[in-house]
């Protein structure tokens, strides 16, 4: 209960959630650079297909933890959150290019593929972007959709509680009670 009343289970739904989709979008960039050569290869490489997978993935958590990303309420996600998303995404693949710099300076070789890094930034920002917006919207439409408008009283608003938008009587539905007002407040609402 204590877990489920402070979000940590919602938080680590998301986090995981986030790990997978990085791990698939690191494959599928490794699939797409290599030209899907795994499927005709007789060798299967661990470091290639495994090890460089779960270092972009570890990278990405850290940077998801730092922005506190899988935080993110994902039912009430906005363009600020995505503006988060894609920084965190940004800032871990600046980290994987140093990576691929300082292993570049003393090996002589890249560690992970520039053009990897590049295709699973995309795919990954995409995706994270997407399935938020995908669940919010199932959220709004499917959970919690718009229930029975409820009549409200502005007290002391005077002609501000007028709104433009107000309904006007010959659009106004013949249920609805409507009374633009300033001083004079009826005894009985309905």
């Amino acid at each position: 209960m204590f877990i489920k009343s402070h979000g940590v289970a919602n938080s680590l739904w998301v986090l995981l959630t986030d790990a997978i989709l990085v791990f698939i979008a690191a494959w599928f960039a490794l699939f797409c650079r290599s030209d899907f050569a795994i499927l005709t290869k007789a060798s299967f490489s661990i470091r290639e297909y495994i090890f460089i997978p779960l270092l972009i993935m570890g990278v990405r958590i850290v940077f998801s933890i730092i922005f506190k990303i899988y935080k993110i309420v994902v039912r009430y996600t906005s363009t600020s959150d995505i503006f988060r998303i894609l920084l965190a995404n940004l800032a871990g693949s600046a980290l994987l290019i140093a990576i691929n710099a300082t292993s570049y300076a003393f090996s002589k070789s890249y560690l992970i593929p520039n053009s990897v890094i590049a295709m699973e930034f995309f795919i990954t920002s995409l995706g994270m972007i997407f399935y938020r917006l995908t669940f919010k919207t199932f959220y709004l439409e499917i959970i919690n959709p718009a229930r029975k408008k409820r009549d409200v009283v502005i007290v002391g608003a005077g002609t501000t509680g007028v709104t433009p938008n107000a309904p006007s009587t010959a659009t106004r539905a013949q249920n609805t009670t409507y009374w633009p007002f300033s001083t004079t407040i009826p005894t009985k609402l309905e």
